[in-house]
């Protein structure tokens, strides 16, 4: 009976070992199987998986390309600045431990640790920020002797725009800064948002920074780098070197640009200066002014609001971007017209200080008591109201609009500057779509004189005078050194004006 029992006992033991043994093959089966597909089959994917935790890629932003004055003096620059990044670990404590510090190898102020810490939770999502920037030379030392006390810190060789004339040429320039957080939301690419991202890549907002800023930006190079399981980077595997962007040069000559802009300090106005037989404009300035390199890193609220604040609007480019009523520079426009309808330059004409249009009106000259007998020469050295009253309705306006025109007003001229505006040349047809009335001479007489409806831009005026003095070549403005307008006032001179 008992040895029955245990033949029992011993079968039903052995059937359960087989049972485990078996189990035991099976799951190693398992184990060979996948470990085949892993190291075999899937080779390629897993390998390129683990390169890719392994081994990150950043984008080099390419170097913008400078902007040079007619005599290739260089107007921009990318000044080479060293900044601290934090490569941000999930554990937010490390980030603050790691912060604190560097605060204290740097001795930095209260004031300018909690600019930092901004700076982190302002840029929560992205695993890498600039918390420092411009750094000195000595801070670089204590952070480079310290580094292996600071886990996640970098030292980045950049470079950041810099205008060295900045109030000088503000408005012709403009500036550049970073992407905003939309243009950044809105690119779907993941390599150009990593360029949006980079601190180093700005955008041209204003000026010829705007325009051009496709040409002037360049092409991106990359960094491939080997980062530990913290995704801190331990070595450079690889490094292809950006390509830096095309230079612009421009007709404008920066000792006459610098003189204008002393002659009009503490001045509210603008000034061009033009080649009247070439079109180069040969100096712009709008005044008053404003240092375009507190833009470049992000304008400060004091700054901007002194700037918006300013009844003379330093941010509006009056050369371009303000219309004006033209005054007294007009009456050539007048006098003009008028001889060219037949008013004979000898003519004279009696001013004693005012002249009766009709019942309702009486037109007053400046000078209260006259200028008495007056010819054309002496009408226009003395802007004589009353003389150039005359004209005005000698000529009517439709010639004087014709004439205006030919000469260059109400014209918009592409100089590759943003927002430059057109004047108005008012006539029978502009007043009664704006305003569905009819012209009476009233209105001629305004016109004739440079007032009531007219005004022009400085630019026009420019341009207009210009063809005066050329004889009247309708000679047409360019900044851009290489302009497709240069060619065709070349042509201009083998046409009679």
């Amino acid at each position: 009976m008992y040895y029955k029992n245990f033949s029992y006992f011993y079968f039903v033991k052995n059937k359960r070992l087989i049972f485990v043994f078996l189990v035991q093959v099976f799951l190693f089966l398992i184990l060979i199987i996948r470990l085949f597909f892993l190291q075999i089959v899937n080779y390629d994917k897993y390998k390129n998986m683990s390169e890719d935790n392994r081994i990150k890629t950043f984008i080099i932003p390419p170097l913008r390309g400078h902007i040079f004055d007619r005599n290739n003096v260089q107007l921009t620059e990318n000044q080479k600045n060293y900044r601290v990044l934090l490569y941000k670990s999930k554990v937010e404590k490390k980030n603050l431990d790691v912060l604190t510090r560097l605060s204290k190898i740097l001795n930095l102020s209260k004031e300018e640790f909690n600019k930092i810490l901004k700076k982190v939770e302002k840029n929560y999502g992205k695993p890498i920020i600039t918390i420092l920037d411009n750094v000195s030379w000595n801070d670089l030392v204590k952070i480079q002797t310290n580094s292996y006390m600071l886990d996640g810190i970098m030292i980045e060789e950049g470079y950041i725009r810099y205008y060295p004339y900045s109030t000088t040429f503000a408005h012709i320039i403009g500036y550049v800064n970073n992407p905003s957080k939309d243009e950044i939301d809105k690119e779907t690419k993941i390599k150009q948002k990593e360029l949006l991202l980079h601190p180093d890549y700005k955008i041209g907002r204003t000026g010829l920074e705007r325009v051009f800023n496709s040409s002037i930006t360049g092409h991106n190079g990359f960094r491939k780098l080997e980062m530990n399981a913290l995704s801190i980077p331990i070595g450079e595997i690889e490094v292809k070197n950006s390509t830096e962007g095309k230079d612009v040069k421009l007709t404008i000559d920066f000792n006459l640009q610098k003189f204008v802009e002393y002659r009009m300090e503490n001045v509210r106005g603008s000034a061009i200066v033009m080649n009247i037989w070439t079109g180069e404009i040969l100096s712009l300035v709008s005044m008053p002014s404003y240092d375009n390199n507190k833009f470049v890193e992000g304008i400060s609220n004091e700054y901007w609001n002194e700037l918006n604040n300013n009844e003379a609007k330093p941010l509006n480019n009056k050369a371009v971007s303000a219309t004006y009523p033209p005054g007294s520079t007009f009456k050539l426009i007048t006098a003009i017209s008028a001889l060219e309808n037949g008013w004979a330059e000898d003519k004279i004409v009696d001013c004693t200080g005012e002249l009766v249009l009709n019942k309702k009106r009486t037109m007053h000259c400046w000078k209260e008591d006259g200028h008495g007998k007056l010819d054309l020469v002496e009408g226009i050295k003395n802007s004589c109201n009353i003389y150039f009253t005359k004209l005005g309705l000698y000529s009517g306006i439709d010639n004087i609009y014709k004439t205006a025109r030919d000469f260059g007003l109400g014209e918009k001229y592409d100089i590759k500057l943003l927002n430059t505006k057109i004047g108005t040349i008012p006539n029978r047809e502009w007043k009664k779509k704006v305003f569905d009335d009819i012209w009476v001479s009233g209105d001629t007489v305004n016109v004739a004189i440079g007032q009531g409806f007219l005004s022009t831009t400085p630019l026009e005026l420019v341009v207009m005078t210009s063809r005066i003095a050329n004889g009247g070549y309708k000679i047409k403005p360019y900044l851009i050194s290489n302009s497709e307008i240069a060619d065709y006032n070349k042509e201009l001179y083998s046409k009679e004006p």
